[in-house]
Formats: structure tokens, sequence, C-alpha cells
């Protein structure tokens, strides 16, 4: 490969480097139907209130229709774990199941908020990132013995919720990590074995930080840069490929052997990174 090669573009440092022909190119391999995301939000032992300004039905995994929650109306579940028992509080009238509970949007445009729920960014302290697109599942996962709040949603929706960079950087930057997103989750759909009998696919925090719409609308940037590379993944030889990322090098990227040890990846290879020389690594540096 040859060095990397630095481009002024006003107050930022554009860094490009030339790589050889064989090297991976971004792929649209997404076809047909779009993928639906089941994302691991949070444990809890504590009912979720639920609220939202589009109607919603509250049913459970088997099928059974409890009620309708309409705009600005309340509901809530919890679960017992001696009985096996999920307690839904509708408006109208309180229900028991024995099968996880789904609060569904009946409206394609739609977000419910986690009325008792407080997640917020330290970078970001002022928004409460409460509310989600899709459906909500209030699951109780018999192997890991935790009741999870699980938001499934479409994967471009995902993709938009992700909270790993804040929304003043280069257009460039945020369209190269909305690939790199897209790739690591699809990689997590199609080799399901990282939360195998939680329930879900990905997890809120330990995989990528998701925080749903609740930051989507406060990244309006970001948002397009997802739009703009939609379906967009990075594959090695016609498959997709693992694409960690990280906040800050030192002077150079690591390879996956370095970060992690065993064979090396072709697509992961070192290269300098200029602007990060004198810094200290934040993160494993490979990618």
């Amino acid at each position: 490969d040859s060095a990397p090669q630095e481009l002024s573009a006003g107050q930022e440092t554009v860094v490009t480097a030339i790589v050889e022909e064989s090297a991976p190119a971004a792929s649209k391999i997404i076809e047909g139907q779009e993928p639906t995301v089941r994302v691991g939000l949070f444990t809890t032992e504590e009912p979720i209130i639920f609220i939202s300004s589009y109607t919603y039905e509250i049913k459970n995994t088997a099928g059974e229709v409890f009620c309708q929650l309409n705009p600005n109306e309340e509901a809530s579940v919890n679960y017992i774990e001696a009985s096996g028992v999920y307690n839904i509080n509708c408006p109208s009238a309180s229900f028991t199941s024995v099968s996880p509970v789904r609060v569904e949007p009946m409206e394609i445009i739609s977000f419910v908020e986690l009325k008792n729920y407080e997640k917020r960014l330290r970078w970001l302290p002022k928004v409460n990132n409460n509310k989600f697109r899709g459906v909500i599942e209030i699951n109780f996962s018999q192997d890991a013995g935790y009741l999870w709040a699980i938001n499934e949603i479409s994967f471009e929706y995902y993709i938009k919720g992700i909270a790993e960079s804040a929304d003043n950087r280069h257009p460039e930057f945020l369209k190269a990590l909305a690939a790199a997103a897209r790739t690591y989750a699809l990689q997590n759909l199609k080799n399901p074995v990282k939360h195998n009998g939680k329930g879900f696919d990905v997890d809120a925090d330990i995989d990528q930080v998701y925080r749903g719409y609740a930051f989507e609308e406060q990244m309006p940037y970001w948002s397009n840069a997802v739009d703009e590379t939609r379906g967009i993944v990075v594959a090695y030889k016609n498959e997709v490929v693992t694409t960690p990322y990280f906040a800050r090098s030192s002077g150079r990227t690591r390879t996956w052997r370095e970060a992690w040890g065993g064979a090396d990846k072709p697509w992961i290879k070192s290269v300098k990174t200029p602007y990060d020389r004198g810094y200290s690594r934040l993160g494993h540096g490979a990618g």
C-alpha cells in the first residue's frame, strides 16, 4: 500500500489511502427485503411504562391481542419471575400472559417512548434516549435469567440509531462510518452466535452503541449519511466481513493480529494516521 495522502478540506484534514487493486470495496449486497434487527436494549426488574403520540397494539408472541394504545395513553408491562407471568396494564383493563409481550405500531411512521427509562450520552446529556421506532418486546430470557426490553426494527433505522459519533464530523467520515456500522451489524445477523438464547441479535451497549429514535432526531447529518450509503457494506471475495472501528489510533492503525492475535485479515491492514500522531490510542486500534 502507498502512504496516506493528506488533503486540505476547509478546517479539517482528510486522509485518503491508495490501496492495491485487490483490496475490498464497499458493495451493495443487501438484496430484496430489508432485514429486521432485534436489539437488546436493557434488562430490568421494574415495570416498563409506554406512551406515544401514535397508535399501538399490545399483544403477545402467541398472537393474542390485549388492547389498543391510543395516542397519549399510557400502558405498562412487568414480569413476575416466580409465576412466569407478564402483567399488562392497559388504559381500560389489565391482563396476564405467559408469552412475551409486544408493543407494535399500527402506523408506518411512529415511535414509542419508554416513559420511566433513563439513558443519556455523556456528550449529549440533555437528551434522554428513550424513544424507539418499531416494536418493543418484553421478553424474559430463560437462558440468561433476565427480563429484556428488545427493540425489533428495520435494518436501516437501526443504523440511524447507532450513537458512535457526533453529528458535526466531515460528511465523508460519516458515510464511511455508516458503511462500517452497517457491515458490522449485518455480520452479526449472518452469524448469530454471540447472543444465543437471549432473544436478540445485537446488544445496544456491548456491540455498537444504539440509542434509537431520540438520538436519530438529534443527528440529521448522520441520518443523511445513512441514507446516502443505503445498503452499502464491505465485502472481501464477495463475503461480508467484520469491520471493527475505534476512536483514535496514535499514529497508525493496527492489524487484526496486533489487536486480538490469530491470523491477520486481508482487509484490515496497518496504515499511517498522521493526524493522530502524538495522541494516546483510544480503543483496539484495528479497522
